[in-house]
């Protein structure tokens, strides 16, 4: 029987930018267009009516006016129409990603624009996650209501002093039950993918005998994305820093002595001086998620090479 190797599977993601680099730049410039840049452009969009909020809120509270709250309330409830888009947007944007680097690990000669496609493959990923996700929440919905109900037989049946105990078991039981089917079903995605039709039960019979291997993985994959991130935390700080200090951007900080008097000049002056330490923080930020998402996209693809018999030698290649 196929099993799963721990350690290829957990640092495939590296293993795939070291031998792919020009199609992990590819996806560094597609996170940067699509992904980050979007946000920053609605964030900078909605900056100014954030500063007039405040301005007119700062008038308000000298000027006891008791519509202040209201216009609080009116303005973050104008946010609310603009998550339902965004967060489709960062499906599809998400579903690219994912089925670039399943085909980067999984079809390694279709390599062209690195890997990123528009099609059929990208559609099935998108409603796959989707299907998860729902079917994750009603998993967990109906246990929680399981749970719920021997809470209630453990207080009028058991009592105390075992009622606790009984309790935490059964906590402790309906989420090991929990992340048991959610990783026999976690290779629904590559699945879905290299086999070209939905398949989302079908990963209950390939990942059948690999639970542990998979959780190992998985941990391990953690693991390398918490280092990676503390890592880049540094990175960003000492970017932050050295671009600062070599542009002068610090010797503009008095301009927060103005802003009481001028908010949107005071604010502006501050992004001007430290526009360039920014940018050098957006692309620093933009390169750590990109290596974050691959981090956590193609131990699973490995995973699903390895078990299904398409496992073959990496090819050495650069896009």
């Amino acid at each position: 029987m196929a099993t799963v190797s721990v350690m290829a599977c957990a640092t495939e993601g590296f293993s795939l930018i070291r031998r792919r680099p020009w199609a992990f730049a590819g996806w560094i410039l597609f996170w940067i267009l699509l992904g980050v840049g979007p946000l920053l452009l609605a964030v900078a969009g909605l900056a100014p009516k954030f500063l007039d909020l405040i301005s007119s809120l700062r008038s308000a509270r000298d000027a006891h006016d008791p519509d202040a709250l209201r216009r609080i309330v009116d303005f973050e409830m104008g946010l609310w129409p603009l998550f339902g888009p965004w967060f489709l947007w960062m499906l599809v944007v998400g579903a690219v990603l994912y089925a670039a680097v399943y085909r980067a690990v999984l079809e390694p000669g279709k390599n062209a624009f690195a890997y990123l496609r528009l099609g059929m493959d990208e559609v099935r990923v998108f409603f796959t996650r989707i299907v998860i996700v729902l079917l994750s929440v009603v998993f967990f919905a109906l246990l929680a209501a399981g749970a719920a109900g021997l809470f209630v037989f453990s207080h009028n049946v058991i009592g105390h002093p075992w009622e606790g105990w009984f309790d935490a078991a059964v906590i402790i039981l309906a989420l090991c039950l929990f992340i048991w089917v959610m990783f026999r079903l976690s290779l629904a995605l590559p699945m879905t993918f290299a086999e070209k039709h939905f398949r989302i039960f079908e990963s209950w019979r390939l990942t059948r005998g690999n639970f542990w291997p998979l959780v190992g993985m998985r941990a391990m994959s953690i693991i390398l994305i918490v280092a990676v991130a503390i890592g880049f935390g540094f990175v960003r700080q000492i970017v932050f820093l050295t671009v600062g200090l070599s542009t002068g951007a610090f010797s503009h900080l008095d301009s927060l002595t103005n802003v009481g008097a001028d908010l949107r000049k005071g604010l502006t002056d501050l992004m001007t001086a430290f526009g360039p330490a920014l940018i050098a923080l957006f692309i620093i930020q933009a390169i750590s998620d990109a290596i974050l998402r691959v981090i956590a996209i193609a131990p699973l693809a490995r995973a699903y090479a390895q078990l299904s018999g398409r496992d073959a030698p990496a090819e050495i290649g650069s896009f």
